[in-house]
C-alpha cells in the first residue's frame, strides 16, 4: 500500500433527484462508510464533508448516490508588470476592454 488511501479529501455527495425525499438516509448510509458530513445542500440535494480516499469508490455505491466530486485544489497567482497595473487602475484586464470605436 502507497498510505494515500488514509489520506482524507474534502467531497461532495450529489443525491439523484429520485432519492431527495430520502436525503437523510442516503446522508446516513454514507457516514456509516466513514464520510465526514459538514453541511448538507438539501435545496440542491448536496452533501459536504470529508473522506478517506479508500472509501470513495464505495460512497459512489450507495444507493441514492449520483456522483462524489474530490475538491480539487487550486492557486491564483498574482498579476506581473503593465497588464496588472493597467487592471489595478481601471479595475478590468485589459484583454476584456472594448475597442474604441
Amino acid at each position: 500500500m502507497s498510505g494515500y488511501e488514509h489520506e482524507r479529501v474534502n467531497v461532495a455527495v450529489a443525491v439523484s433527484d429520485d432519492s431527495r425525499d430520502s436525503l437523510r438516509e442516503v446522508a446516513a448510509a454514507c457516514r456509516a462508510l466513514g464520510f465526514e458530513q459538514t453541511s448538507t445542500l438539501s435545496d440542491i440535494g448536496v452533501l459536504t464533508g470529508s473522506a478517506h480516499v479508500a472509501a470513495l469508490p464505495v460512497l459512489r455505491e450507495v444507493p441514492g448516490v449520483m456522483a462524489v466530486e474530490v475538491e480539487r485544489p487550486f492557486r491564483i497567482q498574482a498579476w506581473r508588470g503593465a497588464a496588472a497595473r493597467s487592471a489595478q487602475v481601471t479595475g478590468v484586464a485589459p484583454r476584456l476592454r472594448r475597442a474604441s470605436a
